[in-house]
């Protein structure tokens, strides 16, 4: 096995950067496992993880990606995946779940609901969110939840969270976000989820 690293970049969009980025990491050996890009109010950002031969330094990638993407003034963060690996150890089995939260938009509300979820051990592996030009505001998160998590003593508390900030709250496991077809889910599905999408017959018939 080679050296794997958990690459960030952040840069204005403009078109040729991720190719910039892709020949970049051809040309150092890297073969991406794993890619997150999205652009944001007109800025680009892609998270990777990607295995190089085991002689490619951290630095060395760093360097090489900074001089390819030195035309787009981008920020770069390299980093070796295995500082991650004893917390991950630690966390154990999860079960996917989804949360959907929509109302209006207030200051504080991301805040409350990261640490009802902190408080239950429950990790948010991913996440998006909008305001519309109404101020109204949709948040989507999928969550990794501890098997010891009472389920609907969980839902009555973000329950009476949404009653307090006048929003509505959905909490799915994965099975049922699936039966939804709610197209927001998309968003942040895991792939394994999206293959089952694709595996039913109302897809295939398409």
């Amino acid at each position: 096995m080679g050296n794997r690293y958990i690459i960030s970049i952040t840069a204005a969009n403009r078109v040729g950067l991720l190719a910039a980025i892709g020949t970049a990491l051809d040309e150092l050996g890297g073969n991406i496992e794993e890619l997150c890009q999205t652009v944001m109010q007109e800025f680009f950002s892609v998270l990777m993880a990607v295995e190089f031969p085991e002689h490619r330094d951290q630095s060395v990638v760093h360097d090489h990606l900074y001089d390819a993407c030195r035309p787009f003034d981008a920020s770069i963060t390299v980093r070796d995946s295995g500082e991650t690996a004893e917390a991950t150890a630690e966390q154990g089995q999860t079960q996917a779940w989804y949360l959907t939260i929509d109302g209006p938009d207030q200051p504080g509300l991301m805040g409350h609901i990261s640490a009802k979820l902190a408080a239950r051990k429950i990790d948010i592996r991913e996440s998006y969110g909008c305001r519309d030009e109404q101020e109204g505001f949709f948040l989507v998160l999928k969550l990794a939840v501890p098997p010891n998590v009472d389920g609907d003593g969980f839902r009555t508390e973000l329950a009476e969270l949404g009653r307090k900030w006048r929003l509505t709250v959905n909490v799915y496991e994965e099975r049922d976000a699936l039966e939804t077809k709610d197209p927001r889910l998309l968003k942040i599905q895991s792939s394994s989820m999206l293959k089952r999408l694709a595996d039913t017959p109302d897809a295939q018939t398409q």
